[in-house]
């Protein structure tokens, strides 16, 4: 049984529409791929998802681990003063973009998956301890060497 609830669903979608359409390579940014799939005999598309949240995320993940530590009472670690800007997408939301690519897409194509707004990490944070009722012990840190300042995905092709 697989752990990976996301992994789970598209896997479910994709014996569901087995024969409908190409393969979805998922996260995967290297055309290179796409071609030793299409070698394979399979016609794939290349997909780059923002970040994503919901049920069944990674505790070392922003959202989770901010949470693990209000509800522990634990200082949670914000790196940079919370500045660096993020695109993030609800896992169904992104499920339902594979689904979508999965029957409709181009093979060979790659397509970017996000939301056309960003939140610097500091929002994301100060909205989860609102809605969690708060307080958060806030410890600031430097930034991580090589950090982007802003992941955005340019979402037109969708």
């Amino acid at each position: 049984m697989l752990s990976d609830p996301w992994l789970q669903r598209w896997l479910a979608l994709a014996v569901s529409h087995a024969g409908d359409g190409p393969v979805l390579e998922i996260g995967c940014g290297h055309g290179d791929d796409t071609a030793v799939l299409a070698g394979a005999g399979l016609k794939a598309i290349v997909t780059r998802a923002c970040n994503v949240y919901g049920p069944g995320q990674q505790h070392y993940r922003l959202i989770p681990k901010l949470i693990a530590s209000i509800k522990k009472g634990i200082p949670f670690p914000l790196e940079g003063g919370g500045t660096s800007a993020r695109s993030w997408v609800y896992i169904d939301d992104l499920c339902a973009a594979y689904e979508i690519l999965g029957r409709y897409g181009d093979p060979g194509e790659a397509y970017h998956i996000a939301t056309p707004g960003t939140y610097t990490t500091g929002e994301i944070v100060a909205r989860v301890v609102d809605m969690m009722g708060g307080p958060a012990q806030i410890e600031h840190l430097p930034e991580r060497p090589g950090k982007d300042a802003k992941y955005w995905l340019d979402t037109m092709r969708i």
